[in-house]
């Protein structure tokens, strides 16, 4: 890529007369979700021996291209086809019998099974009505040792570390005679040279001429693998573009585009800076984090962000007593040693809100009063041994009237809820614990525009009052209307920390990536 800043017209790139038709195009591509447009008549042509990327932010529609294309997903409208003639996917199993294969984001393994099992899943090879697992292995054999996979075939997959199990699902979509490989983040959980190893791969692959569609939020990636780069933004498409044409500063602009900001402009972000409340110094997490120094102050509201293997959470879990770090020190404002666990972290004043509420933050199938006094109750000892319900019920009540839940009964399961009104009672069963130090992982993921605004209320209350916030979002717009400071880490290091009007995000997502 050539490295201009001033972006081009979103036009498209013209047909080269040499080129061979599209392995793979969509014309027209609609899909809804209830109200939400997540693509509006995308058409997107992919080739044969061409590494396309997919490139968007989050909510921009990509994934929903992806598993429309996979068979997961049926489109309302537009059509896919294959070498110039429409065809109808009804599953993921329909596009492979079609030639395409995907590797999601997310893993879709059995871990009870062993490796060759999960290799050929739904598609074991059978003689005389028996699965072979010796013509099996002869099959797998070769495409696992391309991918420098170095496992026991027969191990079950639970015994695999995480990035292991990623190559696994790229060596299962290998093994079907893939015409057009989608590849959804495939490098999310891999280290670097893991993540060479990868692309050297999806190299060799081209020259197969298998048309493979990347997904990533690497721009170096994209810069080092990609011919063609498609942006898309808020389910539209904006520009397709031969990847030795353009820039990552180009493709940023795209990406982010000038539409108005949703939400209002802040003032009052943050109080000044108060007494330093968290230090920390060093902090190492072999493979995870590496060196990392923090101060952290009364009345501030922290942002920590990065790609997903920065390390912004792995740190959060740190510090919380969650992971224990091989190196550095975590202290208090005072000079106290910081959490040893996450009980001692909640009895010095610590809170941590996680990213994944549903699995990490609620008990779904428990009461609304459960879910906000289980920490009160069941680690600070608040209510002592007899749990008095009257008591638990009214500080319940209070809570959830301060941040507004809207509920019918606090016995009702909490699973029930709108995905906004959860998060408020994860933050309310933080709340009733008084903390000092709050670390927000991503606190407004998958809510409505209502229910964030008043939980950015409640995050700048926290911070008045004298609360120390460490914030991390998906959105990176947040960032300007919440922080004063934000830190960039980058594959475990602090890449950078911004502060005032350079916290925007275009310079955000070119520090994420450079």
């Amino acid at each position: 890529m050539t490295e201009t800043h001033e972006p081009r017209p979103a036009v498209p790139v013209p047909a080269s007369p040499t080129l061979e038709p599209p392995t793979c195009s969509v014309q027209d591509l609609q899909k809804r979700y209830g109200g939400v447009h997540a693509l509006r008549g995308v058409s997107v042509d992919f080739h044969a021996g061409q590494v396309h990327a997919i490139l968007g932010e989050n909510g921009a529609g990509k994934s929903t291209l992806m598993k429309i294309l996979a068979g997961a997903e049926s489109p309302d409208g537009g059509t896919v086809a294959l070498n110039g003639a429409p065809i109808t996917m009804s599953s993921v199993r329909s596009a492979n019998d079609h030639g395409i294969s995907i590797v999601f984001q997310e893993l879709s393994l059995f871990p009870d099974l062993d490796v060759l099992a999960n290799l050929f899943v739904r598609r074991e090879i059978r003689r005389m009505g028996v699965v072979d697992r010796k013509a099996m292995r002869r099959k797998a054999l070769p495409v696992v040792s391309e991918l420098g996979l170095d496992v026991d075939l027969d191990a079950p997959v639970s015994t695999l570390p995480l990035h292991q199990r990623q190559l696994l699902e790229i060596a299962k979509a290998l093994l079907v005679e893939v015409r057009v490989l989608i590849l959804d983040e495939p490098t999310s959980s891999l280290s670097s040279t893991e993540a060479d190893r990868l692309l050297e791969v999806i190299r060799r692959l081209k020259a197969r001429q298998v048309a493979i569609l990347f997904v990533s939020h690497r721009l170096e990636e994209v810069e080092a693998i990609a011919d063609m780069v498609t942006v898309l933004r808020n389910g539209s498409w904006v520009r397709t573009v031969a990847a030795h044409e353009t820039s990552m500063a180009e493709l940023v602009a795209d990406m982010i585009g000038t539409r108005p900001s949703e939400l209002p402009d802040i003032v009052d972000v943050t109080n000044d800076r108060g007494d330093l409340t968290l230090k920390v110094r060093d902090l190492t997490v072999p493979g995870v984090l590496e060196g990392i120094d923090l101060d952290a102050h009364e009345g501030e509201i922290l942002g920590l962000t990065g790609l997903e293997d920065s390390g912004v959470q792995e740190l959060f879990h740190t510090i919380f007593g969650l992971i224990k770090p091989s190196a550095g020190t975590i202290t208090m404002g005072d000079g106290s040693p910081g959490p040893r666990t996450p009980a001692d972290a909640v009895r010095k004043g610590f809170a941590l809100v996680p990213a994944d509420r549903r699995h990490d933050g609620l008990m779904l199938q428990d009461s609304i009063l459960t879910n906000v006094v289980s920490v009160t109750a069941g680690v600070t000892r608040k209510y002592g041994r007899l749990l008095p319900r009257g008591r638990m019920k009214a500080d319940a009540k209070a809570g959830a009237a301060e941040l507004r839940v809207k509920y019918h009964d606090l016995d009702q399961p909490v699973g029930g809820l709108s995905g906004g009104n959860q998060q408020k009672v994860v933050l309310g069963k933080w709340l009733q614990t008084a903390p000092r130090v709050v670390l927000l992982d991503d606190p407004t993921r998958g809510v409505d525009l209502g229910a964030k605004l008043e939980i950015y209320g409640v995050i700048r209350q926290l911070a008045k009052s004298g609360c120390t916030v460490l914030f991390s979002s998906s959105e990176l717009e947040e960032y300007r209307h919440l922080c004063r400071h934000v830190m960039v880490l980058r594959r475990g290091r602090v890449r950078t920390v911004l502060s005032g009007s350079d916290i925007d995000q275009h310079t955000l997502l070119h520090s994420m990536n450079t």
